[in-house]
């Protein structure tokens, strides 16, 4: 509790000097002009710590050792509503290298637990909505839905790992069904979805290659929540899409 307590301390000090857009118990976002330089950057790190460490000194002989950094530069950033959920386009690294590249807090779906396909229309979806906006991120998702069927199969192949011995499972999850007795704890299987009716996975295979893939599963179980979670708020409830 004490750590967390001195974090937000030190983040309410920094906001009350820098102008916080958001902060959390271990960071804080500023905004800067589109003329920044790495200068600048480094500045405003050295500025940052020099209060911290004037502050921590109030209440502590000891040489204080805490420090703030530079981590990354969101070109266009998105807040979710919620704490610790937001999604930005990144376009410097910690290093001071220029990048472009989509990150997530708090949206983005576990890479375990989904397929290819849903991890690439997340991130697809994400960085449309803050490159051009709601229409364009629409069009492609209807485009996507539209076209998923010309999808490789590699796309739609889901990872699951064995966590006991194949006999203690007290159910049958997906990627046990086509378990066999060479599988061993901590073996990772691949498999696809092959039939899904009445809310129920039906059947699944391993034979990537050759099997044909449940499109309704991958829609109404992979994309669709995703959907749910990042357009449908934005489109409105006036507007619907078929997915």
């Amino acid at each position: 509790e004490s750590i967390t307590a001195v974090g937000q301390h030190l983040i309410k000090m920094i906001d009350k000097k820098f102008g916080s857009i958001y902060g959390d118990t271990d960071s804080v976002m500023i905004l800067m002009n589109d003329n920044y330089t790495k200068e600048d950057i480094t500045k405003i790190e050295e500025e940052m710590n020099k209060l911290i460490a004037e502050e921590l000194t109030k209440y502590n002989i000891m040489k204080n050792t805490l420090n703030i950094r530079f981590e990354k530069m969101f070109g266009k950033v998105y807040f979710y509503g919620k704490k610790k959920r937001y999604y930005g386009i990144v376009v410097l690294d910690e290093n001071f290298n220029e990048c472009n590249y989509v990150l997530a807090r708090g949206l983005e779906v576990r890479r375990t637990d989904w397929c290819p396909l849903a991890v690439e229309y997340e991130s697809n979806v994400l960085k449309i909505l803050l490159e051009e906006g709601v229409k364009k991120a629409v069009e492609y998702h209807n485009s996507f839905i539209n076209n998923i069927r010309e999808q490789p199969n590699e796309k739609f192949v889901i990872n699951k790992s064995i966590t006991k011995p194949i006999d203690s499972y007290k159910t049958t999850p997906p990627h046990i069904k086509v378990a066999t007795e060479n599988d061993y704890i901590g073996s990772k299987i691949g498999y696809i979805v092959t039939s899904y009716r009445n809310d129920k996975i039906q059947s699944v295979s391993r034979d990537i290659d050759n099997a044909r893939p449940s499109y309704k599963y991958y829609i109404e179980k992979q994309i669709k929540p995703i959907y749910e979670r990042l357009l449908k708020p934005l489109v409105g409830i006036q507007m619907k899409l078929v997915v």
